[in-house]
């Protein structure tokens, strides 16, 4: 069945419809267009807005490598998007696939799982793909560049994940479990790559203005500021930093909230802050029940290691700000 041409033709029939079809509405990728045709006007995209007063979060190293979508019409910078999007999404679940041993399997139970996984992912992934975001970009840098170091390609994976890093911080989370394994080399060269990144932009923008531009971008995304320590202005969001406030105050700075009551306790916000805070902490610690190993030993078997990180990768839409479901 999975060789029958009829499915081989007719699957990216289906994908090319959807994506043109998926492509003619409005998306985030959009302000993530607007953000960069800015820059390269020389604009500060870290103190303007665009559109109904969204701002732009990510690096501007991200806001210049999509300078030449600027170039094209809109509908047609959606469609490469997007295409992008699905072909790193074939690829993530290619490099998870590799993580489990598939030879007792007959060809009907590796359709059956490959159904099974993508029907019950279906949502999250449509998600991603209707909304024109980078998640699945941050999902692939993660898995092939720990591909790339475990193959003793460290300087290539460090340099795909230090780009992860630049553009969301979420890979952030595989820095403490590199070290756990005793890839300091890893942890170094990321480190290496994540400063050259910072300052590539200086090639389009200059040296001066990229360290202006620096500045702004951590100062908006500084994770201490009330914006991402009480997460509620937007209905899409997910998180701790959603969820507790939700719970534990009466009034919740959320121009879309319910009407119906939803808190059970109603707290000052500093105690709120301090409550996020140490729950973000023992989700962390929680890490180290799903090890199973000693500091600077490394994972018996590959399914061990696709356990430990499905941990570090859950941890990531709870303990960052500003996630979207």
């Amino acid at each position: 069945m999975l060789k029958s041409p009829y499915i081989k033709y007719a699957l990216p029939i289906i994908l090319l419809v959807y994506i043109l079809i998926e492509t003619r509405q409005h998306q985030d990728f959009d302000i993530f267009l607007l953000a960069s045709k800015d820059f390269l006007q020389g604009g500060n995209i870290f103190v303007h807005h665009y559109e109904d007063g969204f701002r732009f979060f990510y690096s501007p190293l991200f806001a210049a490598i999509l300078i030449p979508f600027t170039f094209l019409p809109v509908y047609l910078a959606r469609i490469i998007w997007l295409t992008l999007n699905v072909f790193a999404f074939a690829r993530c679940f290619k490099l998870i696939k590799s993580y489990l041993n598939f030879e007792v399997f007959s060809d009907k139970q590796k359709l059956l799982f490959n159904f099974l996984s993508i029907t019950f992912s279906a949502k999250l992934i449509l998600d991603n793909f209707h909304n024109g975001q980078v998640t699945i970009f941050m999902l692939l840098f993660m898995l092939d560049g720990l591909r790339l170091i475990n193959s003793n390609k460290v300087l290539w994976g460090s340099a795909l994940i230090a780009l992860g890093i630049n553009f969301k911080f979420l890979p952030l989370v595989l820095l403490p479990y590199l070290f756990y394994n005793k890839q300091i080399k890893a942890c170094v060269f990321i480190m290496c790559w994540y400063i050259c990144f910072l300052f590539l932009p200086a090639l389009v923008c200059g040296f001066e203005f990229n360290n202006v531009l620096l500045k702004d971008w951590l100062i908006a995304i500084n994770p201490s500021n009330t914006e991402h320590l009480i997460d509620t202005d937007e209905t899409t969001l997910n998180g701790l930093t959603t969820l507790i406030p939700t719970l534990l105050m009466n009034t919740v700075p959320d121009p879309h909230a319910l009407i119906y009551k939803r808190n059970i306790l109603n707290l000052p916000i500093t105690t709120v802050i301090t409550l996020i805070t140490i729950v973000r902490l023992l989700l962390l610690c929680f890490v180290f029940y799903f090890l199973h190993r000693k500091p600077f030993t490394l994972a018996k078997t590959k399914l061990q290691s696709l356990w430990e990180l499905s941990y570090v990768f859950l941890l990531i839409p709870l303990i960052f700000p500003h996630q979207q479901h």
